[in-house]
């Protein structure tokens, strides 16, 4: 009888990491399989960030707590709780969605940008111009310079 128990620990342990190793691979990509990145954008000291599209939080891509990949692209979240909103409707949390564009480094003081026109620096506020083109939003120093860039946005911004 302890002999029939030990066999039958051993194949619910052997039957448990079978399902592991069979279940679990099935939520991940195939290694072969490269993802794009659909909310990761980079500043000029070559950081990779992350905007979540359901709450808009932002963070290093290298410590992101949650991600999601949908039909090829990766998104990742600023939280665990985000991945089930985002995951049940990706089209809803995409709508109208922007990464910055032109944000050339962050820091404590916030997210620094270069105008794309006239190439002044600037911090995002509040109040900072900006024009979503792309799937990218774009900051401007001034509302001139945002009208001239919608305008005729260089070939460069529309790739």
């Amino acid at each position: 009888m302890n002999q029939r128990r030990t066999l039958r620990v051993i194949l619910v342990a052997l039957f448990g990491v079978v399902a592991y190793i069979g279940f679990g691979h099935a939520a991940e990509p195939a290694a072969t399989e490269q993802l794009s990145e659909g909310n990761v954008w980079t500043t000029s000291d070559g950081k990779e960030y992350f905007t979540c599209p359901v709450m808009g939080g932002e963070g290093l891509v290298e410590e992101a707590p949650a991600f999601s990949d949908v039909e090829g692209v990766r998104y990742y979240h600023c939280c665990g709780g985000c991945q089930e909103p985002f995951r049940s409707n990706p089209a809803k949390w995409l709508k109208g969605f922007a990464v910055p564009g032109n944000i050339v480094t962050m820091d404590d003081a916030g997210k620094h940008f270069v105008d794309p026109v006239d190439f002044t620096k600037g911090l995002v506020k509040s109040k900072t111009a900006f024009f979503d083109l792309d799937g990218k939003r774009y900051y401007f120093a001034s509302k001139k310079t945002m009208k001239r860039f919608q305008k005729n946005p260089p070939a460069i911004f529309r790739e």
